[in-house]
């Protein structure tokens, strides 16, 4: 494949960049309505089902273990908070090993 030059650093030649967004087709207004209005529903959807879950969940386990879960939850939250990129960068890694290997 020949690479081409363009101000675009994610696409390179002729075909790639017949299948590139372009800019002004992501901020479309129909687009970007679109795309904002499923960020809105990936974020208050599931607040809307814990809603109706923990009341269940406090039911079925007791508020000493529901307050367990929630200490653990909490504990596991805070080390994905810490991770920075770790894990991407040990399956990266692990990738690249088995590639060679193969």
């Amino acid at each position: 494949m020949k690479i081409s030059k363009s101000t675009d650093t994610h696409y390179h030649g002729p075909e790639a960049a017949a299948a590139a967004p372009t800019c002004a087709r992501l901020t479309e207004c129909r687009l970007l309505v679109r795309n904002t209005g499923l960020n809105f529903i990936g974020q208050t959807g599931p607040m809307v089902i814990a809603i109706f879950a923990i009341p269940v969940l406090i039911k079925g386990l007791g508020i000493a273990r529901f307050g367990v879960l929630t200490l653990a939850r909490m504990v596991l939250g805070y080390f994905s908070l810490f991770d920075l990129g770790i894990g991407r960068g040990l399956t990266l890694k692990y990738w690249q090993k088995q590639s060679q290997l193969s």
